[in-house]
């Protein structure tokens, strides 16, 4: 009955239907026994409600027991999917989920993240760097290791020529709300620089067409409040002051800031908003990416692109940056690959049998 009001519940979901926590579960290598690590501490972003859901379900199908630290902020999305671990877990009369999954909250001034570290064989740290630090001053046992997710940044390839061609825009318009708006840009996975690559009068019009369907849909969502409008006001002055950029239409609404970047310079990803905060770069050569692209850069979202040829492209510029390239709708959708880890292999260990 939640599904329709939250999409991120309902992507969690999906995710954790049958055929699909079966193949996480595949049989492992010849003469090699997969099992658990033991302990996983699970610190989940504060800003990303559907988070620690996943994690936790990495570390629980791939048999480690889990103490997972959730948000401070009481979302409705956690209660939503806490209630559904209850009842499954009471079905099962072993006690397999409740005895491997602990759920807690605490106070930042409380000593629990240093007495759980103690005692943990992995720690999952969400959040950015600041908060991997601030965890890392926790020492863990000699064998336990951190899987961080540092602070990343995306970004969006469109093909102008191709969203000339498209009968339907509203549904491109919508599979990119999809996959910046449900989470206000919070995620890492949320482009915040978008590519046009074509020829510029193209370009130019593919734009206008695509943000038009873009603003229909913010329009069914309410006005953002002041102080969010402030921070883009101060962000675009900031990126004024350290880069070349204009803001373009539309001017009449604080859900949705367009920045025209002239040029590509290091260190983009280092001053941005959120909420519909938007730079716009347009060029001819996506290859233009390598000039930026650095290891900050997770997510690749594109439109009317050939998706080997993005292999080749990646690959002849030798990229540190771009972990993950998907199809515009599909940046969000977790998977066990995350960040360039393959989590299902860093949370388990091996037991060479012969």
């Amino acid at each position: 009955q939640n599904l329709r009001e939250f999409p991120d519940v309902a992507a969690f979901a999906f995710f954790c239907r049958r055929a699909n926590i079966n193949s996480l579960c595949s049989p492992s290598k010849q003469n090699l026994l997969a099992v658990g690590r033991g302990i996983v501490f699970h610190l989940a972003p504060s800003n990303v409600p559907i988070n620690f859901a996943f994690s936790w379900l990495m570390g629980f199908v791939t048999g480690n027991l889990n103490i997972v630290r959730l948000p401070s902020k009481n979302y409705r999305q956690i209660n939503i999917v806490l209630e559904a671990i209850s009842r499954v877990s009471k079905k099962n009369k072993q006690g397999f989920i409740e005895n491997r999954s602990l759920f807690i909250r605490y106070d930042k001034n409380s000593n629990a993240t240093r007495e759980i570290s103690l005692i943990s064989d992995i720690r999952m740290i969400w959040g950015g760097d600041a908060k991997i630090s601030d965890v890392r001053r926790h020492p863990i046992p000699a064998k336990a290791y951190d899987i961080p997710f540092a602070d990343r940044y995306s970004i969006c390839a469109l093909s102008s020529k191709e969203i000339a061609k498209s009968p339907d825009l509203q549904s491109l318009a919508k599979a990119f709300f999809n996959d910046t708006f449900l989470s206000d840009q919070n995620a890492c996975t949320s482009p915040h620089l978008i590519f046009w690559v074509g020829e510029k009068a193209e370009s130019l019009d593919a734009r206008i067409r695509f943000w038009r369907e873009v603003q229909k849909l913010l329009e069914k969502k309410s006005e953002i409040e002041t102080s969010v409008g402030l921070d883009k006001l101060h962000t675009f002055c900031l990126q004024s002051d350290k880069f070349n950029v204009k803001r373009l239409e539309p001017k009449n609404s604080n859900n949705l800031w367009l920045v025209e970047l002239i040029q590509l310079e290091k260190g983009i990803e280092e001053i941005r908003s959120h909420s519909g905060y938007f730079l716009e770069f347009f060029t001819e050569d996506l290859s233009d990416m390598g000039q930026v692209v650095n290891s900050k850069y997770q997510t690749l979202s594109y439109f009317g692109f050939n998706r080997s040829d993005l292999k080749n492209l990646i690959l002849k510029l030798s990229l540190d940056g771009i972990d993950r390239v998907v199809k515009v709708g599909h940046a969000q959708e977790f998977s066990p690959q995350w960040d360039g880890y393959d989590l299902t292999e860093m949370l388990t260990r091996k037991i060479d049998i012969r």
